[in-house]
């Protein structure tokens, strides 16, 4: 298992977890996870095991980032917390410029919708703060709000 830690190969990492590993090994696991830095692997050892962890805004950040990165080599993709949380949650974003975030696979969106759960919230870009910040589920329901109509969010929130 370490080793496909270390090589980000999920799919032995998703056969591994299909065993329950004892708290110790899925804590040793965790934490190479982390020091990885792939926000995926450490999402589905969290998702599978009873491991704890403090910083799930950081972690839905780092996520995000790395969806960011993946469709468009960029660190932070204006729109991208919108972009993702609808997607996640069945609605559809016309004229998406970055078609792989409108396609993520059932495994990331999964990995999305239980970090929005540990979060009771999602992340979204703060001009003020030049980053991502953690907002209160109540808040990014009024947020989203503001971005359906033409062109933008579509479908029930």
């Amino acid at each position: 298992m370490e080793a496909a830690i270390l090589s980000g190969d999920l799919r032995i990492i998703e056969q591994a977890l299909t065993v329950s590993p004892t708290d110790e090994t899925a804590r040793q696991w965790l934490q190479l996870a982390v020091k990885k830095g792939d926000p995926r692997i450490t999402t589905r050892i969290l998702r599978r095991t009873n491991s704890q962890y403090r910083d799930w805004y950081g972690l839905l950040t780092e996520y995000l980032e790395f969806l960011s990165q993946d469709a468009a080599a960029a660190s932070w993709l204006d729109g991208v917390e919108y972009i993702v949380w609808a997607t996640i949650n069945g609605q559809s974003v016309p004229d998406c410029p970055f078609p792989a975030l409108v396609k993520l696979d059932a495994e990331v969106r999964e990995d999305l919708r239980f970090l929005e759960g540990r979060c009771n919230g999602w992340v979204r870009w703060d001009d003020d703060a030049g980053r991502p910040v953690a907002v209160a589920a109540d808040v990014w329901s009024a947020l989203v709000g503001r971005k359906r109509g033409p062109g933008r969010l579509q479908g029930d929130s």
